[in-house]
């Protein structure tokens, strides 16, 4: 879910209106924008126009506009104009329906991502079938076709992509475990995915799955997680090829009793990496303090750092050795999830990171309540500067603003 939004009372005409875009303290490059439609659109398409870009595709959704803006400096307020558009806007990143998944496309044919809506076609290679699950992204790939993301490792098979589960768990009297399935105390099913938009800005989809407590008399499903990914028309960024998508997910108490997600060192959303990136060689960390794997948390032993300080960060950047580039993802944090800036996980050994709110101390869902958290994923094929990561997590954390003159 877009939340930058800059509401107004403007009315649009047949000559459109003008909007003044306004950077703030940050250089912007292909920053995704949205802001509150006009009380009345006349026409069914619009575009930006803009004296040294020219027409810049928009998407209207609701009552919100969506665009990509190729480039703000800082300070910078740039006026561009909303006109009525002969052109349909053509979709700009498709979708496939495949067996057991649902696959983002971009514009020129190059896969960005899959939505996993079931575990059926995926080959176990001999695994337990209670690890064959869907409501997880995988593959996730960059804009030269690496994939980035890992699941149903031999060692590692309860970790898929980029997936969210909790580890200890109490309500009432039980402990469900949605984090190791064979345990046989909890599962997470699909139960539907089939809410999808495309346009020349954004696709993406809603998603909605059950946590099934096993641990009850009957299994009963006690939180409701609705997951809104949407996945950003950037084409090539200004000067590197980008692959952005947004992750919001809203796990709602639908029980009569609180929920708990106990103090734990990993649990949330979580990212596996491409298998390849095994070893302690093969992952490299940077976070947003500048912590790397060695220096920050974890420390040298895989496990020591379970009794150690965790670091915290807004944003972690992690990549590894391919014969072609350097394929990596930075994970952006919004500055309103829970116990921001927020504790990171990672394996020393293994391509597993976790930004984990329940390492701060216990964490309830009194019934009816929510817990919402939201991130955004860059994926790229060359490695970046600190200084670019920052910019984009400001542009998530900080966006343009928006005002109708």
């Amino acid at each position: 879910m877009i939340c930058f939004v800059f509401t107004s009372c403007a009315t649009a005409d047949e000559e459109g209106f003008q909007v003044v875009f306004e950077a703030g303290d940050y250089n912007r490059q292909f920053v995704p924008v949205t802001f509150q439609a006009p009380d009345s659109l006349k026409h069914p398409f619009y575009e930006l126009v803009d004296p040294e870009y020219g027409a810049i595709p928009v998407q209207i959704k609701g009552h919100q506009i969506s665009a990509i803006i190729p480039e703000l400096h800082a300070g910078e307020r740039r006026a561009m104009r909303v006109v009525p558009s002969e052109n349909r806007n053509e979709i700009g990143i498709s979708t496939q329906q495949k067996e057991g998944s649902i696959a983002f496309i971009s514009g020129n044919g190059q896969p960005v991502l899959h939505y996993r809506t079931s575990g059926e076609g995926q080959d176990l290679g001999g695994l337990d079938e209670r690890f064959r699950r869907g409501g997880y992204l995988h593959p996730v790939y960059t804009p030269a076709g690496q994939i980035v993301t890992g699941h149903y490792h031999p060692d590692r098979p309860h970790q898929l992509g980029i997936w969210s589960g909790w580890s200890r768990v109490q309500t009432e009297a039980r402990n469900p475990e949605f984090w190791y399935p064979v345990t046989g105390r909890g599962e997470i099913e699909v139960v539907s995915a089939d809410s999808l938009w495309h346009g020349p800005v954004h696709s993406g989809l809603h998603a909605e799955h059950h946590f099934i407590d096993k641990t009850a008399e009957d299994p009963v499903p006690i939180i409701s997680e609705k997951w809104t990914v949407q996945v950003y028309n950037t084409g090539r960024g200004v000067d590197r090829p980008l692959f952005i998508f947004d992750l919001e997910s809203t796990q709602h108490n639908i029980t009569d009793a609180p929920i708990i997600f106990t103090e734990h060192v990993y649990g949330g959303i979580s990212f596996r990496g491409n298998d390849e990136w095994l070893g302690e060689e093969g992952t490299r960390l940077l976070t947003s303090e500048g912590k790397s794997r060695f220096d920050g948390a974890p420390v040298r032993e895989v496990w020591s750092h379970v009794d150690s300080h965790q670091s915290r960060a807004k944003w972690a950047y992690l990549s590894g050795a391919a014969d072609d580039g350097v394929p990596g993802i930075v994970i952006l944090a919004h500055p309103e999830n829970l116990n921001f800036p927020e504790v990171i996980f990672m394996n020393l050994r293994e391509p597993f990171f976790a930004f984990t709110p329940s390492a701060m101390g216990d964490i309830t869902i009194d019934p009816d309540e929510s817990l919402c958290f939201r991130y955004r994923y860059v994926v790229m094929d060359n490695e970046p500067d600190p200084e670019f990561l920052e910019q984009m997590w400001q542009d998530f954390a900080n966006p343009v603003t928006v005002a109708f003159k």
